[in-house]
C-alpha cells in the first residue's frame, strides 16, 4: 500500500519486498536511487514488519510508485463501502479470468514464450487484492498496523 502526501511517500514493506521480486518482469525502470535507499532503510522484511512503512522524498521515487498500479493507494480506498470493496474484487477477478482465458487461447508456442509475463501478471493483480483486503481488513481492526499518518480510523460500512 502507498500513501501520497506533499513531497512525500510511503510504501509499505510488504510491497517493496514484492516488488523487487518482479522487477525483473515489469517495464518500468527502477530508479537506482530507490534501491539504495531501501538496502540503507531496511534490513529485512519479515511477518513482523511486512505493514511498516518506508518513507521516500525524492521526486524521482515518488513519481515511479505513483505509476505503479498494483501497489494500491489506501486514500482510494480508505473511505469506500463494503459493497464498493467487493466491487474492485470483483472487477479484479475479472480481469484475471480475461488474463486466463486470453492464455489458454494461445498455441502452445506463445504458451511458452509468455508464461513468465502471464504469471508475473497475475501475481500483480493478486498483489493488488491481497493489499485490498488489508486494508479491508485494518479499517474493521481485523489486522493491526500503524500508519504513517495522522488520521482517525473509520470502520467500513456495509
Amino acid at each position: 500500500m502507498k500513501i501520497i502526501r506533499k513531497n512525500k511517500i510511503y510504501i509499505q514493506l510488504s510491497d517493496i519486498n514484492f516488488m523487487v521480486k518482479v522487477l525483473p518482469y515489469i517495464s518500468f525502470k527502477c530508479p537506482k536511487k530507490l534501491l539504495e535507499e531501501c538496502f540503507k532503510k531496511v534490513n529485512s522484511i519479515d511477518k513482523v514488519n511486512k505493514y511498516n512503512f518506508i518513507e521516500f522524498d525524492d521526486k524521482e521515487i515518488i513519481e515511479y510508485f505513483k505509476k505503479i498500479s498494483f501497489i494500491v493507494n489506501y486514500d482510494e480506498y480508505k473511505n469506500m463501502k463494503y459493497i464498493e470493496i467487493q466491487k474492485c474484487i470483483e472487477n479484479i477477478g475479472n480481469e484475471l479470468e480475461n488474463i486466463s482465458d486470453k492464455y489458454n487461447g494461445f498455441s502452445e508456442l506463445e504458451k511458452v514464450l509468455n508464461y513468465k509475463k502471464i504469471t508475473v501478471l497475475c501475481k500483480m493483480k493478486y498483489h493488488k487484492l491481497n493489499s485490498i483486503r488489508d486494508i479491508y481488513k485494518f479499517k474493521n481492526n481485523e489486522i493491526i498496523f500503524d500508519l504513517p499518518i495522522k488520521e482517525k480510523k473509520k470502520i467500513f460500512k456495509k
